[in-house]
């Protein structure tokens, strides 16, 4: 049962990769592996990383600092790779 935990903990802390602000350089399609077979596009995923980390590396406004933060600026019709791994790290708190 650790295994399992240990597991997913390691899969949802990938998301972090795509919090703009814990972005020091863009995440690879290695790193991100994990979540291509769920991708909308999974072609267009580099394009997609290359335009998100330029947005927020080019960027003087305060950039998303969590999950949560970063799937609500994150366009799903112009990142909709990126918004489907966000969404899939992302486990509300009630």
């Amino acid at each position: 049962m650790q295994d399992r935990f240990t597991d997913l903990d390691s899969r949802a802390a990938t998301g972090l990769l795509l919090v703009p602000a814990a972005m020091s350089q863009m995440p690879t399609r290695e790193e991100l592996s994990f979540f291509m077979s769920d991708l909308p596009s999974p072609d267009s995923l580099d394009a997609e990383l290359i335009q998100w980390f330029a947005t927020w590396s080019n960027t003087s406004d305060e950039k998303p600092a969590t999950i949560s933060e970063a799937l609500q600026k994150c366009d799903p019709l112009f990142f909709s790779n990126i918004h489907v791994m966000l969404q899939m790290c992302y486990f509300p708190r009630d």
